[in-house]
């Protein structure tokens, strides 16, 4: 338990103000610690500025026009020429929201007594930070930094052409075309944007489908409807050479096929932001993260790395979890009230269709040796699906044969995003399919597609 120590400056200081850094301070301010949260850019970490935030506005904008496109479906008649985009129109709204969330963050923090310190940290000893060239000193440190979008080999920083998920919010107009390499979620998120506006892209992935972490089958499905929906998707491929020299980039695969494009991006995952830590000597994974045990402690007891650091979760909400948690373990609170449960964590993914996972995947049953049953629906059988227009879409649950509990749910369809969030409270319980079913659901609502694929699958 964390006791307030006079000999420091701080009880706790926190490096980097996104959502684990920021959760962490907070709680700990509420219970009165001294806290500082020192922060190199702007509040909000990545996920306010450069992705999460500014990714998930624009993407609902592209969902506004895919269904201003299908009035006709409704009966409303919009004549032709009469939508248009105001991109200008849209980045301002885009940036509107993220200023005012940086505010109410601010506001936040320091509502619950952190202090905030603008500028850029080095960690100089086990209980010193440099910053802004004055050296502070706390009892405990808790490292929050992030990442950075890595590169893909070949990419050339200095060509505007080449971009990441960090600047490519940065574009002020909608290019004609753009390869993606990576189909994780930030790349087939970008796909999904681009393709909403009428951009040609393709996207590359070196693996077999997208998602290799998620179940199998929401790869597999979404890969369809990309296709559908006019998206080039290459699975399996590479990247052999990129020739600059022209207007657009030629991109010669390992197939030997050649694409040009416009732009490129980079969605190959992140890299951790740790170069201020070298004095630590911290012990690391093979990877480059932050080794920590259960309790998210570092090879230092009394220091604690969360979020792209450690790489366990790699989510927003995952890191604002392991930031609650720490605090909760620093201020000698029950932390089975905030459990770091990954397995239960849930994923959303706001491509078009959505997607969302939790609990096991078919893989990890299967490495495990747990015997399961799997059960199936799709949109169709759904009332309000039907209204919506929202027929494609499809849900698998997996249940213990012997127990019946239920070990995971997956979805790819409209408002995948939202429906998942029924399961982790199932999961987290340890529900079976009987006691899961004395849940009454309203009619007609899309949450029925859970009791759906309970009855029907």
């Amino acid at each position: 338990m964390l006791e307030t120590n006079h000999t420091y400056d701080y009880d706790v200081v926190v490096i980097g103000a996104g959502p684990g850094g920021t959760e962490a301070a907070r709680e700990l301010g509420r219970h009165g610690k001294k806290v500082a949260i020192i922060e190199s850019n702007a509040v909000g970490g990545t996920c306010l500025n450069r992705g999460c935030i500014p990714a998930k506005t624009m993407l609902y904008m592209a969902e506004m026009y895919r269904l201003t496109n299908k009035m006709a479906d409704y009966g409303i008649i919009i004549e032709p020429g009469a939508i248009k985009v105001d991109y200008p129109g849209m980045l301002k709204r885009r940036d509107d929201i993220m200023d005012r969330l940086r505010k109410g963050l601010t506001f936040q923090i320091k509502k619950d007594n952190v202090e905030l310190i603008a500028g850029f940290a080095t960690v100089t000893d086990p209980h010193t930070i440099k910053v802004n060239d004055q050296n502070l000193t706390a009892a405990s440190i808790i490292l929050a930094t992030g990442g950075t979008a890595r590169r893909f080999p070949g990419f050339v920083e200095e060509d505007k052409r080449f971009l990441v998920s960090d600047n490519i919010f940065e574009l002020d107009h909608l290019p004609k075309s753009i390869a993606i390499v990576g189909a994780g979620p930030v790349g087939t998120e970008f796909a999904s944007y681009y393709r909403a506006f009428g951009v040609a892209v393709h996207l590359f992935e070196m693996g077999e489908t997208f998602f290799p972490y998620f179940d199998h089958k929401l790869g597999q499905a979404l890969i369809k409807e990309f296709e559908r929906d006019g998206i080039n998707v290459h699975t399996s491929t590479t990247i052999d050479n990129i020739d600059t020299s022209q207007q657009n980039l030629k991109i010669t695969l390992n197939n030997q096929k050649a694409i040009e494009t416009e732009y490129i991006l980079s969605a190959i995952g992140v890299q951790v932001n740790n170069e201020y830590l070298t004095a630590l000597n911290l012990e690391t994974e093979q990877s480059g993260r932050i080794k920590v045990n259960n309790k998210l402690q570092t090879s230092y007891e009394h220091i604690y790395a969360l979020g792209d650091l450690i790489g366990k979760s790699g989510s927003a909400y995952g890191a604002e979890r392991e930031g609650k948690y720490i605090a909760y373990e620093m201020l000698g609170l029950d932390t089975n009230l905030t459990p770091v449960d990954y397995i239960n964590f849930p994923d959303v993914v706001f491509t078009h269709p959505e997607v969302g996972t939790c609990g096991y995947s078919e893989q990890e049953l299967q490495k495990q040796g747990i015997k399961y049953t799997t059960r199936h629906v799709q949109y169709m059988v759904n009332a309000k699906a039907n209204v919506k227009s929202e027929r494609y879409g499809y849900i698998w649950m997996y249940v213990e044969e012997t127990t019946e509990k239920i070990l995971g749910v997956h979805i790819v369809g409209a408002e995948a995003t939202e429906l998942i969030h029924q399961i982790p409270v199932v999961l987290v319980n340890k529900l079976t399919v009987t006691e899961y079913l004395k849940t009454v659901w309203g009619h007609p609502v899309m949450a029925e597609l859970i009791k759906d694929v309970v009855l029907l699958g």
